[in-house]
């Protein structure tokens, strides 16, 4: 009996964790579809994926080679259309080194 009544109180345990963790997520979704505040971790995740949060380091390596590139030799302009009729616009350095192959 003892068994018995140990499996049912296990079982009600685990069925109200998982009403618990699926209320808890169908709030976070309502809030975020429904209401019209953002949860702030939605907010973070957004910055984060924009690349709000980059490190230091990669910033500065970022500027540094847009910054070579505007004193770099230079470059023509080339345009050419696609079979579609869209115009390709670009920037093209030379190699100095250049080999065809």
């Amino acid at each position: 009996m003892n068994k018995t009544i140990k499996l049912l109180l296990g079982g009600a345990a685990a069925a109200t964790a998982a009403a618990g963790a699926q209320y808890a997520v169908a709030r976070i979704f309502f809030d975020a579809a429904v209401c019209a505040e953002r949860p702030a971790y939605f907010e973070k995740l957004t910055q984060m994926m924009q690349g709000a949060n980059l490190e230091e380091e990669i910033n500065n390596e970022v500027n540094a080679k847009s910054n070579e590139l505007q004193v770099a030799e230079a470059y023509r302009e080339v345009e050419i259309t696609s079979y579609d009729g869209l115009r390709l616009r670009g920037h093209y350095y030379e190699h100095p080194n250049a080999e065809r192959i």
